[in-house]
């Protein structure tokens, strides 16, 4: 599927209803014409006036008149005319829908069906020049279509569909989205590759509800397909959380004034037999675009939008089951269990609660620049001794949702609808023809991990989604497209689902640098990824307060993507690497020689946020899950790739490894340089195989 814009990229942001009266515009600009765009099908068109149809002014009520046979056709409506009452009816051609204005009076006359309604208008249709002339609202309302006024380009919008941007609101999973779907009027269910959402209306404003999916990169690649097709005012992440702070009980609220990746962290370096100090971390952040920096660059703390936040607390005291509370809400694929690592996370990363999506939506949001709240309800928590009742996961779900839609309701009343309408301006301009499907390679960084791909390139043309930077161009000929993922899984998974949404590629390559986690793996070595985990996906097994934490009692859950036999989202603990692409890989492996360049072997890719430098727990993770580097994309392109039904595999160069001491003197770079180097070798073998 390719997103088209809903209107033309002329359209300014920022809009007055055309409910509103045009005084101050007719003062401003009572001298310049007056233009009317009609969309239809997310297509817009202007109308064309001139000597021979009339051209639209402003009358002394301060409404827009249009000649109506000039905007009948635009419509595709017919006009009829009878002389003798002086009155000018418009008849849909595809719909039972008419609207009658009488010249010299205020009434005016619609019906849908048999019903004819008769009301008052605060102006009145007029005859210029042998033209007659009507108050576009009244027109295009009447007839079903919804009408806005664009005051940088001087002109109203009529469109077939609602084009306010919506509300976005999103929950995981079917409990935390249902009371949502109950409260939309005009329900239409849309879904992008395997993401679902239901667009509508909540309290006469245009919503959608998405239903993530979870995890931290569902969340990341929902979000951005939904800014990236509805392009939403603002999001609202909500649903429900486990308790890290002590105070909260099960059913109190957590207004994320901040959310933190939870797993985003790096661990002090430790050596063989020294064992594993689950305190000794520093926090790393994830990326998000910043504009100020003109570049990626690494979050420990996100801030929740203060408007939203705002209205959340203005309605704080509406909701009975607990107490709202201000917090920061931690954000994992992780399952915390060990009471002192709760409390240590609690007074490490500030988390009130944790969860799987809030950080990473709030990430993605920041990255296109889109005002984001999370919301979350606290469902379990083992830090407080509280009893909790039967059903208490389900009822919290539904607990937060009634709030939520609360807060929804506030923030559309108080500081939504009483500013300028904001009219939607859905998906980027890509323009890529190819009569084959290209070939997708990845990398994260570009000194090193993408560069050289593009300078391979023929007829290399820089292609930007957002922030996000791809290259299309040609190998021996056959179409190859290039991304720069940035780095972490939410921005691996966004801008794999983004080159499948817009490029449709044959397959994936994943492909970088990586720490070596294997003893018997070599810097140097390059790693074929027959499997890929993602590494932060665990869960481990509950210990009381001071009993410490054991990190070996932890068991990997797995990702959700979509499973096509099931017809749903389901766990999958690993994602195989497509033998295809694994044969041409190994059809060059003999190519790959030279300084710094040694063997070429299948493994397993391990993926996560976090950075593993303790010797004890490396060595552990590789003993009992087979991993033999770990790195920060691959298993998250591959989730999505196989939510995506596209063959996907991890190449990875081991840059670094803490688990020899015989490393030789070859750069993180230079192994990144050798790496796509290498890739390119495969590329052509793939590409050969495709022909």
């Amino acid at each position: 599927m390719k997103f088209k814009k809903l209107l033309s990229a002329a359209i300014a942001m920022s809009m007055v209803l055309s409910t509103v009266p045009m005084t101050s515009f007719a003062a401003e600009k009572a001298s310049s014409s007056i233009g009317v765009e009609v969309v239809k099908d997310g297509k817009g068109t202007d109308i064309v006036f001139g000597d021979a149809t009339g051209a639209p002014f402003i009358d002394a009520n301060s409404r827009t008149l249009v000649p109506i046979r000039a905007v009948a056709e635009a419509l595709d409506v017919d006009v009829k005319w009878d002389a003798d009452s002086k009155t000018a009816q418009l008849l849909s051609k595809t719909v039972e829908k008419t609207v009658s204005f009488t010249l010299g009076t205020k009434e005016y006359v619609y019906n849908a069906g048999e019903e004819f309604t008769t009301a008052e208008m605060d102006t009145e249709a007029v005859i210029v020049s042998g033209r007659i002339y009507a108050p576009c609202r009244y027109i295009a309302e009447a007839l079903g279509y919804n009408v806005l006024w664009d005051s940088e380009n001087n002109k109203v919008v009529v469109a077939d569909e609602e084009v306010r941007k919506p509300l976005l609101i999103q929950g995981a999973m079917d409990m935390e989205i249902n009371l949502l779907l109950d409260a939309v009027e005009n329900k239409k269910e849309v879904k992008l590759g395997e993401y679902y959402y239901v667009k509508g209306t909540y309290k006469g404003y245009p919503v959608v509800v998405s239903r993530t999916e979870q995890g931290v990169s569902n969340s990341a690649v929902a979000t951005a397909l939904a800014i990236d097709y509805f392009d939403p005012i603002a999001v609202i992440n909500q649903g429900t959380s486990g308790g890290h702070d002590p105070e909260l009980t099960v059913y109190d609220i957590v207004l994320g004034e901040h959310t933190s990746p939870n797993s985003a962290w790096k661990s002090v370096a430790s050596a063989q037999g020294k064992g594993v100090d689950y305190t000794a971390l520093t926090q790393i952040g994830v990326q998000a675009y910043d504009p100020e920096k003109g570049e990626f660059a690494n979050k420990s703390v996100y801030d929740g939008d203060k408007t939203i936040l705002t209205a959340a607390e203005n309605v704080a005291d509406t909701y009975k089951n607990g107490d709202v509370v201000k917090g920061t809400i931690g954000t994992s694929d992780e399952w915390n269990n060990q009471y002192d690592r709760m409390v240590f996370l609690n007074k490490f990363f500030g988390s009130s609660c944790e969860e799987m999506e809030s950080n990473s939506v709030a990430s993605i949001c920041e990255t296109y620049d889109v005002p984001y709240l999370a919301i979350r309800v606290i469902s379990n928590t083992a830090v407080n001794p509280a009893p909790t009742e039967e059903n208490s996961f389900y009822k919290a779900a539904q607990y937060c949702q009634q709030y939520v839609l609360t807060v929804a309701d506030n923030y559309i009343n108080k500081y939504i609808s009483i500013n300028p309408a904001e009219i939607a301006e859905t998906g980027f301009e890509v323009t890529y023809d190819q009569n084959l499907r290209p070939l997708l390679i990845q990398g994260a960084m570009w000194f090193c991990e993408v560069n050289v791909l593009v300078e391979n390139l023929e007829n290399a043309q820089k292609v930007q989604i957002g922030n996000y930077q791809f290259w299309t161009g040609t190998i021996n000929g056959y179409p190859v497209v290039v991304s720069q993922t940035e780095q972490g899984l939410s921005n691996s998974a966004v801008t794999t689902a983004l080159a499948i949404e817009y490029f449709n590629p044959i397959a994936v390559i994943n492909q970088g640098t990586s720490g070596g986690h294997d003893p018997e793996i070599k810097v140097g070595d390059i790693v074929l990824g027959e499997k890929a985990y993602n590494y932060a996906s665990w869960k481990s097994d509950s210990s009381a307060k001071d009993k410490g934490v054991d990190y070996k009692a932890i068991t990997m859950g797995g990702t959700y993507s979509f499973d096509s036999t099931q017809g749903k989202f389901a766990k999958q603990l690993y994602y195989p690497g497509d033998e295809k692409l694994i044969t041409a890989a190994e059809s060059v492996s003999e190519a790959f020689e030279g300084e710094y360049k040694n063997n070429v072997v299948r493994g397993v890719i391990a993926s996560s946020d976090e950075w593993n430098n303790q010797y004890d727990r490396m060595l552990w993770l590789h003993e009992t899950y087979g991993d033999t580097v770990e790195e920060m994309e691959s298993a998250s392109a591959a989730q999505i790739c196989k939510t995506f039904n596209v063959p996907c595999l991890g190449i990875r160069v081991v840059s670094n490894s803490g688990m020899r001491t015989d490393t030789p003197a070859v750069s993180f770079k230079q192994a990144g340089l050798n790496c796509q180097e290498y890739v390119l070798d495969v590329a052509e073998a793939y590409i050969a195989s495709l022909k």
